[in-house]
């Protein structure tokens, strides 16, 4: 597929792209390192299928052109095209160690996209002492999880327990589970707190 160099007027944004892009995160990767991912345009439309957020980037930076490739392709694909692109990128994960091994390998995090603050709660997170509560963060990066937070209404209660005391919660959870037909432990705890209090838990 030939790579060409494409004059940015000659452009139009795809007009229905669902995706939010961090178009100030972009460009920072362009002034530190340029464009080393092409754009891809459809050559019927001259509209922008991937790539619209690195098109807004260079605008900002004063560049006149972008380097992309053309596909020919109708409107229906052209959409297809568009929603594999935003899933393939929402579908990916992380390995938080091998994350956190390149990150404490560099000398500073400038232009990598991560902060000092993220590199902190990605310590914390890894020395949590259960890995199934790591597993409640992956397939996210830091700042999806914490937007996410911020969306919810409700909020995780986190315990710390020793190795056997821990093994004996679950243990007694499940069993709790069990006998009153529970389908999660957020259920078995406000069950529990309800006959403790004597009181019903809010809808």
């Amino acid at each position: 597929m030939e790579i060409q160099e494409v004059a940015l007027i000659t452009l139009t944004p795809y007009p229905n792209n669902p995706r939010k892009g961090d178009v100030n995160l972009i460009t920072e990767s362009l002034k530190a390192y340029g464009q080393y991912k092409p754009i891809t345009i459809n050559k019927r439309t001259n509209e922008i299928l991937t790539g619209n957020h690195t098109y807004e980037a260079a605008k900002k930076l004063g560049w006149t052109t972008i380097q992309g490739t053309y596909v020919d392709v109708n409107e229906e694909t052209a959409a297809k095209i568009v929603l594999m692109d935003n899933r393939t990128s929402d579908a990916g994960g992380y390995n938080d160690s091998k994350l956190m091994q390149l990150l404490d390998g560099l000398g500073d995090l400038d232009a990598t996209g991560y902060t000092d603050k993220d590199l902190k709660e990605l310590k914390n997170l890894l020395d949590a002492p259960e890995p199934m509560l790591r597993n409640t963060v992956m397939g996210k990066t830091l700042n999806e999880w914490q937007e996410t937070l911020n969306q919810r209404t409700t909020r995780l209660i986190m315990f710390d327990f020793e190795k056997n005391r821990y093994l004996w919660v679950i243990e007694r959870l499940e069993q709790f589970r069990n006998e009153n037909d529970l389908g999660t432990n957020t259920e078995a705890l406000i069950r529990l707190i309800e006959k403790i209090t004597k009181e019903e838990a809010p809808a």
